[in-house]
């Protein structure tokens, strides 16, 4: 396979994930339009940040490039020391969602209790990650050769479900919320620096790889959302409220709403493949991450304990409440990623005076600005 062609992929699949379970819940009040113009904004941001972060990852002559490195070589050993315990909280909070989401899906096709579901899901994950990236490798392709076969079983059985005048409801004024998770919903930027010696520091293909990448899961989106919300009644609306409050996942929403068992089951099919084909790699990521971490440190740290130290903490969050799934996924977008992806390499960049400042303002005022809107939404303000 053309290496573009395996970097764009990788990119689209890192994107997607268990962001495609919150959005339509966090969306729905504001109606579709709205939804897709704040789809097209994240998008825009992310791709935006994704090109400077490449442009930065270029910029290094290191042997290994990535945003810890960057901050240590541009903004000092207190920057690193910054991005590693973003990342750290990044990759906390993701795994919550993802143990919660896949908990409560298990839950409902099994009727096990969430409790014990939690132990299995985290059982089973630690088998998989503590055997290391060759059996993770194997496993992600048949997951994601489920969530393309949901994918289209749900939006098949969907379309014939819609009806036209659900999606003509707007009110951007509830849209504004929505942006920390449609943020987070367009994550590759940790790919990056890998993807730069993958395809041998070619700009040129790394920047296609980022746009072609981050559009797909535009579009996947789009589809997304055309039939959520086209097939939920509009006298529902409060159940979107109630949901989002409730921090439960679309499914949820659906069941409650659809009378369609199809629709149903092919959704919480579609929904366990997306968030395993993410769970797993950002798991066997995070174990890595923190084995460099530990390597600093002067200790050295095995696969199996790595594996206890990124399941544990989660597992532990997600049994304590399980409605963290959408405060979880809104931390990670609206304060660690836009920190990390946004803030940081507009500092490194300007630092370095590799891009003008006058490019560099609205990067970094946006990421101000989402990250305001999170800060606001936990207050309650928003």
């Amino acid at each position: 396979m053309n290496k573009t062609v395996g970097a764009t992929l990788l990119i689209a699949g890192c994107c997607i994930g268990a962001g495609m379970l919150g959005i339509p819940v966090v969306t729905g009040p504001a109606g579709f339009f709205p939804s897709v113009t704040f789809f097209v904004i994240a998008w825009l941001y992310m791709m935006t940040t994704g090109l400077l972060f490449a442009k930065l990852a270029l910029s290094f002559d290191l042997p290994e490039v990535n945003l810890l490195s960057m901050a240590k070589a541009t903004l000092g050993l207190s920057g690193k020391i910054i991005a590693w315990v973003l990342f750290a909280f990044l990759f906390y909070a993701l795994m919550t969602a993802y143990v919660i989401a896949t908990s409560v899906l298990v839950s409902e096709a099994t009727g096990v209790g969430f409790l014990l579901s939690s132990l299995l899901i985290v059982a089973g994950l630690y088998a998989v990650i503590a055997r290391g990236v060759t059996l993770v490798d194997a496993l992600n392709r048949y997951l994601m050769a489920g969530m393309i076969l949901f994918y289209l079983l749900l939006v098949g059985a969907g379309f014939s479900s819609i009806q036209l005048d659900r999606l003509m409801r707007a009110d951007f004024s509830l849209a504004w919320v929505s942006l920390p998770i449609l943020v987070i919903s367009f994550g590759y930027h940790n790919l990056i620096g890998s993807l730069v010696s993958y395809l041998n520091r070619d700009a040129k293909a790394l920047y296609k790889a980022i746009v072609i990448g981050s559009f797909i899961p535009l579009l996947i989106y789009v589809v997304w959302e055309f039939v959520i919300i086209g097939i939920v009644p509009n006298h529902n609306m409060m159940q979107w409220i109630t949901a989002e409050k409730k921090g439960e996942l679309v499914t949820q929403v659906l069941a409650d709403t659809v009378g369609s068992h199809s629709v149903l089951y092919f959704s919480q099919g579609f929904a366990f493949f997306a968030i395993a084909t993410s769970f797993l790699p950002v798991a066997l990521s995070f174990g890595d991450f923190l084995k460099d971490g530990f390597q600093l440190l002067g200790k050295k740290l095995s696969s199996r304990h790595s594996a206890l130290l990124v399941l544990v903490p989660p597992l532990f969050l997600s049994i304590s409440d399980p409605s963290l799934f959408l405060d979880a996924l809104d931390f990670a977008g609206g304060f660690c990623a836009v920190t990390l992806f946004g803030i940081l390499p507009t500092l490194m960049a300007f630092k370095r005076k590799l891009v003008k400042s006058l490019y560099l303002l609205p990067i970094f005022l946006m990421s101000c600005l989402i990250f305001a809107i999170e800060f606001l939404h936990q207050l309650g303000v928003l």
